[in-house]
């Protein structure tokens, strides 16, 4: 687990969020950092193994996690 992401999940959560949260929220963070990266290096349109065009599979991904992020944090955000 990368610390930067274990920080910042700490930081957003509350003190008594037991640590197996936390690194769940802090796993999210970094699978949605890499979403937007894969993104941004291969952009929203790419093509399948058939060679049609379609949207990023990572785009679901980005949904997803988001989706689960905001989950988390509205049971165990600090604000």
């Amino acid at each position: 687990m990368d610390q930067q992401y274990l920080d910042k999940a700490m930081d957003e959560t509350k003190r008594t969020t037991p640590f197996g949260i936390v690194q769940i929220l802090a796993d999210k963070y970094k699978r949605l950092d890499d979403a937007k990266r894969r993104i941004d290096e291969e952009g929203l349109i790419v093509r399948d193994q058939k060679g049609s065009v379609i949207e990023h599979p990572a785009l679901k991904i980005i949904t997803t996690h988001e989706k689960e992020i905001l989950d988390i944090l509205k049971q165990y955000g600090e604000r």
